[in-house]
């Protein structure tokens, strides 16, 4: 009875692969938390090592380019899964080899072995071949085993890029991400207005706003920007808030007990890096990063790089 083919790793090593990968993607966006600091950073480990060095690059355009990290993110996915289909198809070559030189290295009867012994066992056993042995015995038909894996490995590569797909729409979704005391971006100035009514500090805030309209042939837009006095976490500064097109864009935090702040922010978020200027990631997408002025005080900045990147393209365009 021929013997069983054991599980093909150009097929094992790319379902691994994207299980590891919707997995990473489905903690990251279910518990909205940052990939490197979350319920993700496991699966996204071992992508990372694994992957290299296509991960690498993918790693770097995600989290420096808003517009082009969703599509690095599906393109790492989709090309790490084909490429371990590739490392999958290698090793099952591999193993063929070591099996053929092992199959070669035992014959299946003695050449010292007699004809007088040999003689009796080919009368008692039964020549069976293709034409004699019965269908469906012992093995699933070859041709149904072939169309069976064909149709099996079509539908998860279409069910791969389906997902992918998703994934791209859902990186570039424009849902809010929370900027710093539950304000959110994406917020209208009504409803900042209607939180500060309600902490009774609208009284002492100020607004100004910016825009362009007609008969200024520029595609119109807004720049409103509310400041005032505000608490974050027990420590008194001045709070600005920045809309472009009704839409809150970012916070920015100013105080003259920084470093006390700073400690407070750790407590939440370990990642909070100890040099100034430097820019990290939080909550979904928020990019946070603290300045030191030369009188001491400290500027604490939250911003939403979707917004923010319409804002540049408009300054682009048209300034």
């Amino acid at each position: 009875m021929p013997m069983r083919k054991p599980a093909q790793a150009k097929y094992i090593a790319p379902a691994v692969h994207a299980f590891l990968f919707l997995a990473m993607w489905a903690l990251y966006a279910g518990f909205n938390q940052p990939m490197m600091n979350g319920p993700a950073s496991l699966p996204f480990t071992i992508l990372l090592i694994a992957d290299l060095p296509f991960s690498f690059f993918a790693f770097g355009v995600m989290f420096t380019s808003t517009t082009y990290g969703g599509i690095a993110f599906a393109l790492w996915g989709i090309g790490g899964t084909l490429w371990w289909h590739l490392l999958g198809r290698v090793i099952d070559a591999l193993i063929r080899r070591i099996r053929g030189r092992s199959a070669g290295a035992q014959p299946l009867i003695d050449p010292f072995q007699s004809d007088a012994t040999v003689a009796p066992a080919r009368r008692i056993l039964p020549r069976l071949n293709r034409k004699t042995w019965p269908a469906g015995v012992g093995r699933r038909p070859a041709f149904l085993k072939g169309a069976m894996m064909k149709g099996t490995i079509r539908t998860l590569l279409l069910s791969y890029v389906a997902l992918s797909l998703c994934v791209v729409i859902g990186c570039r979704s424009k849902g809010p991400t929370n900027l710093c005391d539950g304000f959110q971006s994406y917020e209208t100035a009504q409803s900042i207005r209607n939180k500060l009514g309600k902490l009774g500090v609208i009284g002492n805030w100020q607004e100004n706003l910016q825009s362009v309209g007609p008969p200024d042939r520029r595609p119109p837009y807004q720049l409103l920007t509310l400041s005032g006095p505000f608490i974050l976490s027990g420590i008194n500064g001045r709070l600005k808030l920045t809309l472009y097109n009704d839409r809150l864009m970012s916070a920015e935090f100013t105080t003259e007990n920084g470093r006390e702040y700073l400690a407070k922010l750790r407590e939440e978020h370990a990642r909070i890096p100890e040099d100034s200027g430097k820019g990290i990631q939080i909550d979904r997408r928020t990019e946070f990063q603290y300045f030191i002025v030369s009188d001491g005080t400290f500027r604490f900045l939250w911003t939403d790089p979707q917004l923010e990147s319409e804002w540049n393209e408009w300054v682009r365009r048209n300034a």
